[in-house]
């Protein structure tokens, strides 16, 4: 009994996941584009500094959890 009932579970558990990636899903309803409103032009922005490298490099560390590092 237990056996059967696992199976039928894992076939219908297969079967609903071929539907669902099988099954097509109709594309949500698009909208005609409006026409185009044109903005005025900006004065392009300034070009900024990039900012400067760390003067030291950046040192991290990392503590695993284990009997291997177990010291």
């Amino acid at each position: 009994m237990r056996k059967s009932l696992m199976l039928v579970l894992t076939l219908l558990m297969v079967f609903s996941i071929i539907l669902a990636a099988c099954g097509g899903a109709q594309p949500p309803a698009t909208e005609e584009p409006s026409a185009p409103t044109t903005a005025a032009p900006t004065d392009a922005p300034a070009p900024t500094d990039e900012p400067a490298a760390p003067a030291e490099p950046i040192v991290f560390g990392m503590l695993l959890v284990g009997p291997f590092n177990d010291n």
